[in-house]
């Protein structure tokens, strides 16, 4: 009899499963299906926010020509000796001189309250990677102004933000000790420094410490990447394999990558001092590499404002569609 039953309650158990899985797929499948629709609806929004920039730049080009025109005829008429006026010669606005930035409120909101952390990688003294190519020349520079403009995106769809560095103070070697200790988070003494640089170690003993006082609901660290090879464009994302939620940041990498405007190469790792921050996370995490500072057109879209909003709202709607399913 006892038998009997344990052998019910596997079925049972089974059957729970395979009905899980199902809704688990039509789930995913219907994510997806919205995914789609989304992004060619932003596609629409934008090709029509170009077409009206465009236009009002041509009606001011003719609008200058015209009054130039009319200002040299003036000239003639009044001097009489056939010379023309001089004009000013004033460059056309573009659409990032105009502060041309999408504002639209955001898709999807947040069901519950949560608390996303967003790392800016590198930083102070640790430029990250270094290119002529890139505004300001540094890593560092561009993945800061992403993280306040995805901090800005979140905040907008109803998530508390917090940055693991504002670009300007960080946790001081002692302090990063004394919180990690405060916390019962193991660390090793020798990889945390007092100097100039917060490195990928430190945030990831601070953020393990940060994730005990506060549960951590997503963590993402935005970097920029570099190789000899000039022709390479794409962007990468990395993941733990061993973190808890594992199976469910694959899903948010596939979400992603059918949303981003580039090729999205998808790591599951354990390897690299430069994923420490998503390997010893208990919470989600991901490490997202932007781009390719040595890629001409990928180091145009990284210095657009335009390009960052618009990615830091990708990215955002991401990250709120994955706290909203787990």
């Amino acid at each position: 009899m006892r038998n009997r039953d344990e052998e019910l309650e596997k079925l049972e158990q089974e059957e729970y499963e395979r009905e899980r899985l199902r809704r688990q797929r039509i789930r995913r499948a219907r994510i997806r299906k919205e995914q789609m629709r989304r992004r060619k609806i932003r596609r629409i929004k934008f090709a029509l926010c170009s077409v009206v920039v465009l236009g009002l730049l041509v009606f001011g080009v003719h609008s200058c020509i015209n009054r130039d025109s009319d200002t040299n005829g003036k000239v003639n008429n009044e001097d009489g000796n056939g010379k023309s006026g001089e004009a000013e010669n004033k460059p056309s606005p573009t659409p990032q001189s105009l502060g041309f930035v999408t504002s639209e409120p955001p898709e999807i909101m947040v069901t519950e309250p949560v608390l996303i952390c967003v790392d800016a990688g590198h930083g102070f003294a640790d430029p990250g990677c270094v290119s002529d190519n890139l505004e300001n020349g540094t890593e560092a520079d561009i993945t800061l102004k992403v993280a306040k403009i995805l901090k800005e995106k979140l905040e907008d769809a109803g998530a508390e933000v917090i940055l693991t560095h504002d670009g300007e103070t960080y946790p001081s070697a002692q302090e990063v000790k004394a919180y990690a200790n405060q916390y019962d988070v193991h660390y090793a003494a020798s990889e945390i420094n007092d100097n100039d640089i917060f490195s990928a170690y430190e945030r990831a003993v601070y953020c393990q410490a940060l994730g005990e006082e506060r549960e951590i609901d997503f963590f993402i660290s935005l970097h920029i990447n570099a190789v000899d090879n000039t022709e390479v464009s794409r962007y990468d994302i990395y993941y733990c394999k061993e973190n808890p939620y594992a199976g469910s940041l694959a899903d948010f990498c596939s979400g992603l990558e059918a949303n981003v405007d580039n090729t999205l190469s998808i790591h599951e790792t354990t390897k690299g001092k430069a994923m420490l921050v998503t390997k010893y996370s208990k919470f989600p995490s991901v490490l997202l590499e932007m781009g390719f500072a040595t890629n001409l057109h990928d180091a145009a879209n990284l210095n657009s404002e335009v390009w960052r909003q618009e990615f830091a709202r990708t990215v955002s709607e991401q990250i709120v569609e994955f706290v909203n399913a787990n």
